[in-house]
């Protein structure tokens, strides 16, 4: 059994994607988007009710927002929706919704959504965080084949970069005292005699130097590793998958 997040690194490969899909034709988000192409619908949280409900804060911008709201106020159920924000070119909702699969597909499994969530003309998009095999098992259900899935994959899960004590510090004071702007506002020289004064503790310029390097370095890296690649299907995120893990 997996007892921790260093533990399960080593047993798997977490991933950052974006899953782009067709939101199914009966929805009335699809109907709406569909109708209104130059509207964005943007989710901004998404919960279960039951097996049989869900409920969702959406976000509605653009330019038809009154023509959209005239239509969905007269067609949907009033005890299921409350506009919580009107202002010019843009609606915030509070929505109840039925039968809810897609939230229990993702969310029973026990992956990461990271909003918001976007819709506009008829696809969805949601960015996950999971281990790989997770997608794998969400993903291959028969529920989601004919909804043309594409994967957008990060080269692997981006957190943020693994910086110590001492490297995190020394970035602080390295944009505190302006070493990375053009052009500098303080010399290597001028940083170390300031960090002495802050600190009590001596270092050279040298090492100072190596020490902004090194974290430049881990920065870039982290920066790299989470560039998207090209849009890939499921069967080939898998295979690059194994590929990655030789």
């Amino acid at each position: 059994m997996v007892e921790n997040l260093e533990e399960i690194h080593k047993t798997t490969t977490i991933i950052s994607t974006r899953v782009n899909f067709s939101v199914p034709k009966k929805r009335w988000l699809a109907t709406y988007s569909m109708k209104y192409p130059q509207l964005q619908f943007e989710i901004l949280s998404l919960l279960s009710i039951s097996k049989d409900q869900g409920n969702c804060l959406l976000h509605i911008k653009g330019s038809k927002v009154i023509s959209f709201f005239k239509e969905f106020s007269k067609e949907y159920d009033p005890k299921k929706y409350q506009l919580i924000l009107e202002e010019k070119g843009e609606l915030l909702m509070n929505i109840i919704f039925d039968s809810p699969w897609v939230i229990w597909s993702i969310v029973e499994p026990q992956v990461i959504i990271l909003y918001p969530i976007e819709i506009q003309n008829g696809k969805i998009t949601i960015e996950l965080i999971a281990p790989i095999r997770k997608i794998e098992e969400i993903f291959r259900k028969p529920k989601w084949s004919k909804l043309n899935l594409k994967f957008t994959v990060a080269k692997k899960y981006c957190g943020a970069p693994s910086l110590n004590k001492h490297q995190k510090n020394i970035l602080d004071k390295a944009v505190e005292y302006g070493l990375f702007d053009i052009p500098r506002v303080n010399s290597l020289t001028d940083a170390v005699k300031m960090l002495e004064n802050e600190t009590g503790k001596k270092i050279s310029v040298s090492a100072l130097s190596e020490n902004i390097r090194r974290i430049t370095k881990k920065l870039a890296e982290c920066y790299i590793n989470c560039r998207d690649t090209n849009e890939v299907e499921l069967d080939l995120l898998l295979e690059l998958n194994k590929i990655e893990k030789g």
